[in-house]
Protein backbone atom coordinates (compact mmCIF):
# COMPACT_ATOMS: atom_id res chain seq x y z
CA UNK A 1 0.00 0.00 0.00
CA UNK A 2 1.31 3.43 -0.92
CA UNK A 3 0.84 5.96 1.59
CA UNK A 4 1.78 10.16 2.12
CA UNK A 5 2.49 11.63 4.91
CA UNK A 6 1.05 14.84 5.27
CA UNK A 7 2.86 15.96 7.62
CA UNK A 8 5.88 16.11 4.98
CA UNK A 9 3.60 16.70 1.95
CA UNK A 10 3.51 19.86 0.50
CA UNK A 11 0.97 19.95 -2.14
CA UNK A 12 3.39 20.74 -4.79
CA UNK A 13 0.92 17.61 -7.03
CA UNK A 14 4.40 15.95 -8.80
CA UNK A 15 2.43 12.91 -7.68
CA UNK A 16 -1.09 13.24 -8.84
CA UNK A 17 0.58 14.49 -12.19
CA UNK A 18 2.64 11.55 -12.35
CA UNK A 19 0.59 8.83 -11.56
CA UNK A 20 -0.47 6.26 -14.44
CA UNK A 21 -3.41 5.49 -12.84
CA UNK A 22 -5.17 8.37 -11.72
CA UNK A 23 -5.12 6.93 -8.48
CA UNK A 24 -3.71 9.83 -6.46
CA UNK A 25 -5.69 12.93 -5.67
CA UNK A 26 -5.41 16.26 -3.42
CA UNK A 27 -7.40 16.53 -0.04
CA UNK A 28 -6.95 20.09 1.69
CA UNK A 29 -3.71 20.80 -0.54
CA UNK A 30 -2.06 17.30 0.60
CA UNK A 31 -1.37 14.31 -1.95
CA UNK A 32 -3.45 11.13 -0.94
CA UNK A 33 -3.43 7.81 -2.73
CA UNK A 34 -6.62 6.45 -2.86
CA UNK A 35 -4.78 2.22 -3.52
CA UNK A 36 -7.73 1.13 -5.13
CA UNK A 37 -5.76 0.93 -8.90
CA UNK A 38 -2.96 1.32 -8.10
CA UNK A 39 -0.01 -0.45 -9.48
CA UNK A 40 2.46 -0.03 -6.29
CA UNK A 41 5.20 1.75 -9.81
CA UNK A 42 7.11 3.63 -6.86
CA UNK A 43 6.76 6.39 -9.35
CA UNK A 44 5.35 8.80 -6.47
CA UNK A 45 7.60 7.21 -4.58
CA UNK A 46 11.24 8.43 -6.91
CA UNK A 47 9.67 11.77 -7.99
CA UNK A 48 8.50 13.02 -4.30
CA UNK A 49 10.91 16.21 -3.70
CA UNK A 50 10.61 16.11 0.07
CA UNK A 51 10.16 12.40 0.29
CA UNK A 52 6.68 11.87 2.00
CA UNK A 53 5.53 8.82 -0.28
CA UNK A 54 6.50 5.51 1.08
CA UNK A 55 4.90 1.93 0.69
CA UNK A 56 4.74 -0.80 2.92
CA UNK A 57 5.33 -3.43 0.22
CA UNK A 58 9.46 -2.73 0.37
CA UNK A 59 11.68 -1.63 3.27
CA UNK A 60 12.02 2.36 2.67
CA UNK A 61 15.62 2.08 4.32
CA UNK A 62 16.24 0.48 1.69
CA UNK A 63 15.78 3.01 -0.99
CA UNK A 64 18.98 4.71 -1.85
CA UNK A 65 18.86 8.74 -2.91
CA UNK A 66 19.85 9.13 -6.46
CA UNK A 67 23.38 10.33 -6.77
CA UNK A 68 24.64 10.41 -10.65
CA UNK A 69 28.11 9.73 -9.41
CA UNK A 70 27.80 6.96 -7.77
CA UNK A 71 24.38 4.85 -9.64
CA UNK A 72 24.11 4.59 -12.90
CA UNK A 73 23.10 1.49 -14.96
CA UNK A 74 23.79 0.57 -18.64
CA UNK A 75 20.69 1.45 -20.84
CA UNK A 76 20.60 -2.07 -22.75
CA UNK A 77 20.58 -3.76 -18.84
CA UNK A 78 18.42 -1.12 -18.09
CA UNK A 79 15.74 -2.51 -20.94
CA UNK A 80 16.47 -6.05 -20.15
CA UNK A 81 15.47 -5.86 -17.08
CA UNK A 82 12.45 -4.14 -18.10
CA UNK A 83 11.42 -6.67 -20.51
CA UNK A 84 12.11 -9.74 -18.26
CA UNK A 85 11.16 -8.85 -14.77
Amino acid sequence: MMKVDEEKCIGCGKCLDDCLVNDILMVEGKAKIKNKICINCGHCIAICPINAVSTTEYNMDEVKEYNEEKFSIPADNLLNFIKFH
